[in-house]
């Protein structure tokens, strides 16, 4: 009745505002288009990052994209043969996983070569958790490590599952990310517009009927 649609309307409100958008996982590449070994700048949420695709054998990496220092985009810089990330503007060189300066090179030291470098406490670039999952490349927003991390990453079993092939493709939008989830969400239009593999707008008809299945009251939506 009204009560319980009134209660569901309200968790889902109460749910919907307790919502972070960056603590998630998200999606930002297929791990086969990012160049080896080769910092490459993405977007999410408007916020830039660097991240690599490390080969021998070493895990991921991503940071936010700006040197501590100058705030030089680390994208822009390159990975050094022991795998760190060093940026093109003063040579300053990070840990990707941690985000820990490792190398300053103006820092002229006049202790014996053998003392360890110790970097200024505010010289740590902003390291993020990362991994290659399902074929993809994926970063979270705030977690430093994975096991951090407080959600999982989303699966789609049947990308790991035998009998099964996937094809990866990515597509930009030069719209608003809410127009696009509107038009997904929007059932009425795919008899028109989506009735042939491909998508063929030529192949669509209007003189398909179209059947609506009208399912009972659930969270408030009716």
């Amino acid at each position: 009745g009204e009560a319980t649609r009134g209660r569901c309307a309200a968790s889902a409100k109460s749910a919907y505002s307790r919502f972070e958008w960056t603590d998630h996982w998200f999606p930002v590449a297929w791990a086969r288009d990012l160049p080896l070994d080769e910092p490459t700048r993405v977007s999410v949420l408007d916020e830039d990052f660097c991240v690599v695709r490390r080969g021998a054998g070493r895990s991921p990496i991503a940071l936010r994209d700006a040197c501590p220092h100058r705030l030089a985009a680390l994208s822009e810089g390159r990975l050094t043969e022991q795998g760190l990330v060093q940026c093109s503007y003063h040579g300053w060189t990070f840990d990707g996983t941690s985000g820990e300066c490792v190398s300053i090179p103006q820092i002229v030291r006049s202790a014996p070569p053998a003392a360890p470098f110790v970097p200024p406490a505010r010289a740590c670039a902003d390291a993020v958790a990362c991994q290659i999952v399902d074929g993809l490349f994926w970063i979270h927003l705030t977690a430093k490590r994975a096991e951090d991390a407080p959600h999982p990453i989303p699966r789609v079993p049947e990308m790991s599952m035998a009998g099964y092939k996937h094809v990866g493709a990515v597509r930009d939008f030069p719209i608003d990310f809410s127009l696009l989830v509107e038009n997904v969400l929007d059932p009425d239009h795919g008899l028109f517009a989506h009735q042939a593999v491909g998508f063929d707008l030529y192949s669509a008809s209007a003189e398909r009927p179209l059947i609506v299945e009208v399912c009972g009251a659930d969270g408030g939506a009716d």
